[in-house]
């Protein structure tokens, strides 16, 4: 069960220390925050940099788009890029970020626009930008030349939470919402089941489905952790040395959902990782 007492998780206190240095360090314009989707980093992130829902730039951008965002916020304390992962992805973006991001010998970030001007408006083709800034990603992009010099001016910080972080970030969540019993119960049902809690936001999406069908609790958790009963069941059955034909009536019996096809590529999976012969 998860720990009961309000806490401090370790990657909270490590990210609120980070944002602190960064806010006060001339060597970083910039802060990255990267790690697995659904673990709670943009939420946490927009606590301890005290930001509000303007503040933050969320979603698809176009070269033109973040070049003109980056005049008009270009004398802001800080601005937010959250789910920015495309952005990397892009060579003229990234571009634009590098110099965005690199002071030159006068100690001043120069922003220019090398394509027809006529795609930048009235916007200035070179401006100076001072504004510091905030990636919130999935993961890190591939390195190149240009990505390379870019996360050299980029203080980086990883975000991730283990079962037990998720746990306690899930019962502090259920405590402001005032749901602790239903997360517990949910929690609990988790590890009678030996499944292993990987987000919240697939926690929160069985906790909304329990919350309307709370008496098919059992049926919900089997459907929304469905690939990790199946690897449970098949995992089990191969230390036992349980036939072929036994084992996958057995995971029918517990998920009778799952197809042969199905129950094959999953056992496949498996086999690889216990390195035993199926």
């Amino acid at each position: 069960m998860a720990r009961t007492k309000e806490v401090v998780l370790d990657c909270d206190k490590h990210l609120d220390i980070q944002v602190g240095i960064f806010k006060k360090s001339k060597k970083y314009n910039a802060l990255c925050i990267y790690g697995p989707g659904g673990h709670g980093k943009s939420t946490t992130a927009r606590e301890i940099l005290k930001l509000k829902t303007e503040q933050v730039f969320g979603g698809h951008i176009t070269p033109v788009e973040i070049y003109k965002y980056l005049y008009e916020h270009r004398n802001k304390e800080l601005i937010v890029f959250d789910d920015c992962d495309t952005f990397f992805a892009h060579k003229t973006i990234t571009s634009i970020i590098k110099n965005a991001l690199d002071d030159n010998a006068s100690g001043t970030r120069k922003v220019s626009w090398r394509s027809p001007s006529f795609m930048i408006g009235d916007t200035p083709r070179e401006f100076v930008f001072n504004s510091k800034v905030v990636f919130i990603v999935n993961s890190l992009p591939k390195l190149s030349e240009v990505m390379s010099a870019v996360l050299s001016r980029i203080l980086l910080v990883e975000y991730k939470l283990d079962e037990e972080d998720l746990k306690d970030k899930v019962m502090a969540i259920a405590r402001k919402q005032k749901s602790v019993r239903t997360a517990k119960k949910i929690i609990t049902t988790l590890e009678e089941r030996s499944l292993q809690l990987t987000n919240l936001r697939e926690f929160f999406e069985l906790h909304e489905a329990v919350n309307y069908q709370p008496k098919h609790l059992d049926y919900l958790i089997t459907k929304k952790f469905e690939k990790q009963t199946i690897e449970s069941v098949i995992k089990e059955g191969l230390e036992n040395n349980v036939p072929d034909k036994k084992l996958r009536h057995q995971v029918v019996k517990k998920l009778a959902m799952c197809g042969e096809r199905k129950y094959y590529q999953v056992k496949k999976k498996v086999v690889q990782e216990m390195g035993v012969s199926s």
